[in-house]
């Protein structure tokens, strides 16, 4: 019989210790390759820290050179693509997402779950270049995790 074991990466298991994983999109900064939500509400009832607080479950990351700092470049971006996991941010009716890698299906099912109808749907995928970015508009939660699905298999080939 065949198992699929799956390796970890080490800022994940940090990352829930710090963070704790939330069920509500409202307080999510992230969502992890298995659909689960690191909470940032930091105790609050609506995402309070920055996306760039993942520098805290992060080795210190040299400031780039002739450039000023980015907090996004250096930890976030890196963050998203060694974990492979999904930058979310939901505020009120507009929820916007940014993807670095191919989406998993249990993060497609979590970021639909995560829409309601009606919504404002946005999404950044830096991998498609000027192309990559976008909106939804009063959104149907079907039509979005079918969005994903086909995202997912454009990525593959991509890839």
């Amino acid at each position: 019989m065949w198992y699929r074991f799956a390796q970890i990466h080490p800022y994940i298991p940090k990352a829930v210790d710090r963070f704790g994983i939330t069920k509500d999109p409202n307080k999510a900064g992230f969502v992890l390759s298995d659909g689960k939500m690191l909470d940032f509400s930091d105790g609050y009832d609506n995402r309070d820290l920055m996306h760039h607080s993942v520098f805290e479950v992060m080795p210190p990351m040299p400031d780039p050179v002739g450039e000023y700092p980015d907090p996004h470049k250096q930890f976030v971006i890196p963050f998203m693509k060694s974990t492979e996991s999904i930058r979310i941010s939901k505020d009120g009716s507009d929820l916007s997402i940014e993807i670095h890698s191919i989406p998993s299906n249990e993060q497609i099912t979590a970021i639909a779950r995560s829409v309601d109808k009606g919504d404002n749907f946005f999404y950044e995928i830096p991998l498609f270049g000027r192309n990559g970015g976008g909106a939804i508009y009063d959104t149907n939660p079907s039509y979005i995790r079918k969005w994903l699905t086909d995202i997912r298999e454009v990525m593959i080939g991509y890839k």
